[in-house]
């Protein structure tokens, strides 16, 4: 799943609702983000909520030449937590 600005809230509860449905989510922009207090505390509480966060650059969009290594950040964690790739994981750890 990817969410920007109310997405994350969206995101999260439907992590509430049906976490095993979830195999990854990425909150761009959680909501609660403010220009005049880029100290991005949204983001950084809600990756302590997450059991396996990952947190990327920030500020992602400061200059044009940070968005692709954002994207590319973005679409490497999707396709390693896909659900097929999830599945193949975790039978290999039970192995």
């Amino acid at each position: 799943m990817l969410g920007y600005c109310i997405g994350g809230p969206f995101i999260w509860n439907l992590i509430k609702c049906a976490p095993k449905r979830v195999v990854a989510a990425v909150l761009t922009l959680p909501s609660g983000f403010r220009p005049e207090l880029p100290d991005y505390a949204v983001a950084m509480e809600s990756a302590m909520l997450a059991p396996s966060a990952q947190v990327s650059l920030y500020p992602w969009k400061d200059v044009p030449e940070k968005i692709p290594l954002a994207v590319r950040h973005i679409r490497k964690f999707l396709k390693a937590n896909r659900p097929a790739v999830a599945a193949m994981e975790q039978r290999a750890a039970a192995d």
